[in-house]
């Protein structure tokens, strides 16, 4: 199951990736997966995968 949470900003702590695997606009060092990009959080509990949906403006 999906759930979407708050926006992050490049550089903003996520998960632990013994917690996570990475997904789309996430990136892991030293043992924790942070954003890479602005937008709003996707944690997928079935994968166990946290990625991140981009922002835009219209």
């Amino acid at each position: 199951m999906e759930k979407e949470s708050e926006i992050v900003f490049p550089g903003d702590f996520l998960a632990t990736a013994e917690e996570f695997i990475s997904g789309y606009g996430v990136y892991e060092e030293e043992g924790n997966l942070y954003s890479a990009i602005m937008g709003r959080v996707v944690r997928d509990t079935e994968r166990m995968m946290v990625k991140i949906v981009p922002v835009t403006s219209t």
